[in-house]
């Protein structure tokens, strides 16, 4: 079961379940009011005949004065006793006190509690695994159709793949013939572009198994500005890199970097900045772009602020970031721009002040 799968679960299962157990609840406190309602039905009766014959020996006696506060024939509980009052012949002075200790009647409600408890964590148990067969049966139909859905993209994925390889060596080929051609230069760009999206829903589609190495990440990101400085002629990079070499996976850094660098150019603005620097062990990227309205949600898969995008890049920036043990933050303000710190593990970057770029 993938996470979203998961989530998805969680959540049916919660409400069905909170949502019964809450009505159960209800119900429970309603049976135990009822059931302390009986005992005091039978205390009342088990009075009444002892009021006639004394022969409990559950009851004291006691004679009180009369007094226009107390109803003939009520029960009274308080923290001391449970006590009834009734007329004495013609004694027009007392009544007779009728007296259940407090004890017994508290062992009576103590065996209620119990009861309605024992049968409310019953009805729990029962709900619980109910409720478990429900979110699974109701997940399927969502189960069904992802799996369809990821079946239609990596056949989309394999089939982008061959006639993309394809262009790229026509296109090489053709450059030999014509040098210095700006039209193949821009359709090798375009097919290069067509390319990091396909490898961005491959890294989507799969769980890649990492084949780590040292990687000299100043040198890719010199290499990857340059590709994203053609595609963006009007974006203005400047660097403050020093050298660095990390212990990484290689392409799942540069997936890491195009879809921060393309994020970066994509959504700028004047004056068309884009920053990048990389000190000691932290990366940063900022922009001069349109800023992110809610950057806690940008990781999540298919979160976009905008009618552009697959909302799909960040995801794949934060599952590799993860993957490799480099935390990622974003700091960003509205109409300002965005700033992406990547901060290195120093196990995993081999730090050195005098291997300046």
């Amino acid at each position: 079961m993938k996470k979203y799968e998961k989530e998805a679960f969680l959540k049916s299962f919660l409400i069905f379940f909170i949502s019964l157990a809450l009505l159960g609840g209800v119900i429970a406190f309603f049976y135990y009011r009822e059931k302390v309602h009986l005992i005091g039905d039978r205390v009342e009766q088990e009075m009444w005949v002892y009021n006639y014959n004394f022969e409990n020996e559950k009851f004291d006696i006691d004679f009180v004065k009369k007094n226009d506060d107390i109803i003939i024939g009520k029960l009274y509980i308080n923290e001391k006793e449970a006590a009834m009052y009734f007329p004495i012949g013609d004694n027009l002075d007392q009544y007779l006190k009728i007296i259940y200790p407090i004890e017994y009647y508290n062992e009576d409600i103590k065996r209620v509690i119990k009861e309605v408890s024992i049968k409310y964590f019953i009805f729990l148990g029962v709900i619980l695994i109910f409720s478990i067969f429900y979110s699974l049966y109701a997940l399927y139909p969502l189960h069904y159709a992802l799996n369809l859905l990821n079946e239609f993209l990596k056949d989309i994925i394999h089939d982008l793949n061959t006639p993309v390889s394809s262009m790229l060596l026509n296109i090489k080929m053709l450059k030999k013939r014509s040098e210095n051609s700006p039209q193949l230069y821009r359709l090798e760009l375009g097919v290069k572009s067509i390319g990091n999206l396909y490898k961005n829903l491959e890294y989507f589609m799969k769980d890649t198994s990492f084949d780590k190495k040292n990687v000299d990440i100043s040198k890719l990101i010199f290499e990857r500005a340059e590709f994203f400085k053609h595609l963006y002629p009007h974006i203005n990079f400047s660097f403050d890199v020093e050298k660095k070499i990390c212990f990484c996976e290689k392409e799942a850094f540069i997936r890491v970097l195009d879809n921060i660098l393309s994020n970066a150019c994509k959504y700028n603005k004047k004056p068309y900045l884009v920053k990048i620097s990389l000190k000691k062990n932290i990366l940063t990227v900022e922009d001069s772009g349109i800023g992110i309205k809610k950057p806690s949600k940008i990781f999540k898969r298919y979160y976009k602020e905008g009618e552009r995008g697959l909302g799909i890049g960040l995801n794949i920036v934060k599952k590799l970031c993860d993957k490799m043990n480099i935390h990622i933050e974003v700091e960003s303000k509205k109409d300002v721009g965005t700033k992406i710190i990547l901060i290195f593990p120093y196990d995993l970057l081999n730090v050195r002040e005098e291997d300046e770029i």
